[in-house]
């Protein structure tokens, strides 16, 4: 984001400049969304492993 930030500075409102930003915020929108994906896979699985009130599920449930 800085580096599109500063490609920009001086056309900051320009469709450029607001589509490369964007862009940007898309990908880094995808990517917490593939991580949150990671992060509720891993609880069902301990949920399924290890039962809803097991230490290790609650933790994990903490850290989400």
């Amino acid at each position: 984001m800085n580096l599109v930030t500063s490609q920009f500075e001086k056309q900051d409102k320009s469709m450029e400049a607001l589509t490369a930003r964007s862009e940007v915020l898309n990908k880094e929108v995808d990517a917490q969304k593939d991580k949150i994906g990671t992060l509720e896979a891993a609880l069902k699985n301990a949920s399924d492993s290890f039962g809803e009130t097991d230490r290790r599920t609650r933790e994990l449930a903490n850290s989400a």
